[in-house]
């Protein structure tokens, strides 16, 4: 049978073919599941047959102004090199091309 090997943080650290009987050294309990248990390891358990899904992170949307922006931005030593040599204006220019290429969108 199926068992979740679970951490003092009651979180599945792994998943196991269990023989009634076997020990496992540092997990805090063994819990034996279903065969209709759709469990894995990162799971937090509930108690008793309970356990729930870890949250996914949400993905950032590299399609986003933001990012296509930040994709072209010079480096910022870079961007203070173009102000003390060419002047604050040619950067400013520099900036704003890309800020136009890239507009903020509109919620």
């Amino acid at each position: 049978m199926k068992a979740a090997l679970i951490n003092s943080q009651n979180t599945v650290e792994n998943i196991i073919v269990w023989n009634d009987g076997d020990v496992w050294a540092g997990t805090e309990r063994v819990v034996v599941l279903q065969d209709s248990d759709s469990v894995g390891v990162g799971f937090t358990y509930n108690g008793g047959t309970s356990f729930t899904k870890p949250e996914v992170p949400e993905v950032p949307d590299t399609k986003s102004y933001k990012f296509k922006r930040l994709a072209e931005y010079p480096p910022t030593a870079e961007q203070l090199d173009t102000i003390f040599h060419e002047g604050l204006d040619v950067w400013k220019e520099q900036i704003q091309a890309i800020k136009d290429k890239y507009p903020k969108e509109v919620e």
